[in-house]
């Protein structure tokens, strides 16, 4: 297999690293896959002698000593070997630093999976795989290294649909071209800040598709710290900044919102879909959901008000069809069983209540007129 094939080494402590290396057969002077391939398959493994000219690293989280949770040391899932070292008085990049690679990932049939020319990403904050993450704190600038990542330190049981599979380990071939220290939102124009912000809702969507609800939680909430309009001198932005930003808040609130409703964290839920409703009062999604965890938590006038002007934005016309979703079918669970379908939406509603269970419940097609 491609792990088996790779050399590895082992780590004598936090600061100390066990450092073997021996001569190249070739250079690192592009990111062909050939060469990757070659530099992996070397044969049964690679011979290693002491020397000078190369560097073969295990990265894991003892080695690199990072503040990472539930990270097993000398795991052996991770195994860099550099091919052009930076210059020895060349600094690392630390925790919380934006860094920019150069960066192929291959699969072990030699198909390229991942290629970025100008990969930038704050480590530790998730928007890229652990596996880069993690060897992008352990290389100086200018050096190139090859990264073989078993798949939990990628992309695991899922894969990546559609080209990487369950359980697929990756080749990468990486180079540090840059890093810096991550920059303050206040010194970013709107642009840049609703582009940041954009990366990151896109990444916790990313991770709630894969059900990893708190990872989504923690992007949704960096791109809220993004997309702001508050500047230094406290002077506001144009009317049309605003609400381009507005605007996008309410997606990544509404996105938050969900995720939240997944972990049951309903009282932060609650909030933010109130957040929601602060800038957009008539926000279907915001409203729905409040009214239903009003009426979790017992608070049923309210619940019962919002939901009233829940379902009359979402019919906008004079029919509202009960069958299009499960969200609607739950509101008229929650007036029936507390008695509230008459006093909140008329007599003409309160004779469908017979429709419970043979009904609403059914999924039938039911056609109610404002």
């Amino acid at each position: 297999s491609l792990t088996n094939r790779f050399c590895m080494v082992s780590v004598a402590s936090c600061n100390e690293m066990e450092v073997v290396s021996g001569e190249l057969e070739e250079r690192a002077e592009d990111f062909s896959e050939d060469h990757m391939l070659n530099e992996a398959f070397s044969g049964p493994g690679l011979e290693i002698t002491p020397g000078e000219d190369a560097q073969d690293t295990l990265v894991n989280n003892k080695q690199i000593n990072l503040p990472l949770p539930i990270l097993p040391a000398d795991d052996r899932l991770l195994r860099k070997k550099v091919l052009e070292p930076g210059p020895p008085e060349a600094p690392s990049p630390a925790w919380g630093q934006e860094v920019t690679l150069k960066m192929q990932g291959v699969l072990e049939d030699r198909m390229v999976v991942e290629k970025d020319c100008k990969l930038e990403f704050v480590i530790g904050e998730g928007d890229v795989n652990q596996a880069l993450e993690e060897c992008a704190i352990s290389m100086r600038k200018d050096e190139i290294a090859l990264l073989l990542a078993d798949s939990q330190y990628t992309y695991g049981l899922l894969g990546r649909e559609p080209d990487i599979p369950a359980w697929a380990p990756l080749l990468y071939q990486l180079q540090l071209v840059d890093f810096r220290d991550k920059p303050d939102p206040l010194d970013l124009p709107i642009p840049d800040r609703i582009r940041i912000g954009n990366q990151k809702r896109e990444r916790g969507n990313f991770y709630f598709q894969r059900e990893e609800y708190s990872m989504a939680t923690r992007s949704y909430c960096m791109a809220l710290d993004v997309l702001t309009t508050s500047t230094r001198d406290g002077r506001g932005s144009a009317a049309e900044e605003e609400e381009e930003v507005n605007d996008y808040r309410v997606k990544c609130l509404n996105n938050l919102a969900a995720a939240q409703l997944k972990l049951e964290r309903y009282d932060e839920a609650l909030h933010t879909c109130r957040d929601v409703l602060f800038l957009d009062p008539n926000n279907v999604k915001a409203l729905f959901r409040t009214g239903k965890l009003l009426s979790d938590k017992g608070e049923y006038e309210e619940a019962m008000e919002t939901l009233k002007k829940a379902l009359k934005l979402e019919s906008g016309q004079k029919f509202f069809c009960l069958n299009k979703g499960t969200k609607q079918i739950d509101i008229v669970r929650v007036l029936i069983k507390n008695g509230l379908l008459n006093t909140y939406f008329g007599s003409e509603y309160e004779k469908m209540a017979d429709f419970q269970y043979k009904g609403i419940l059914a999924n039938r097609t039911l056609r109610w007129r404002h």
